[in-house]
């Protein structure tokens, strides 16, 4: 899961299912950007915590 935190209240804001292990995170212009070790890259608003795409790549991270 990836969650985001409130920073005011240190609470949960949402939580996205990631799939599995994910190594690391880029938010650019509002979206939060990942890839997760079975080979798919997400993309996740990053106000709502509702995706909006995520592609599968070939191979493993």
């Amino acid at each position: 899961m990836v969650y985001a935190l409130d920073a005011a209240a240190g609470s949960e804001a949402w939580r996205y299912p990631t799939e599995n292990w994910s190594p690391g995170f880029r938010l650019y212009e509002g979206e939060l950007y990942f890839g997760s070790d079975n080979a798919f890259v997400h993309a996740v608003d990053g106000q709502s915590g509702t995706a909006v795409w995520r592609a599968q790549l070939e191979g493993i991270f």
